[in-house]
């Protein structure tokens, strides 16, 4: 596992890096904005809570939409 908790392989080889192995998934949650298909914003603000980097980003959902 790495920092992000994502399991990836870092084995021998002629690359050099990390590989991030992709894990299908059964389905996705989705809402319908202007035609698009987004995630729900509680689960983006769930996501983006935990990192300061999305800091402002969570903010501003915060105080437009009051989640």
């Amino acid at each position: 596992m790495n920092s992000e908790s994502i399991p990836h392989y870092t084995g021998s080889g002629s690359s050099v890096g990390e590989f991030v192995i992709l894990q299908p998934i059964e389905n996705l949650e989705f809402v319908e904005k202007n035609g698009l298909k987004v995630e729900p914003i509680k689960m983006v603000v769930k996501a983006a809570a935990g990192n300061d980097l999305y800091a402002y980003p969570v903010n501003y959902i915060k105080k437009r939409y009051g989640v």
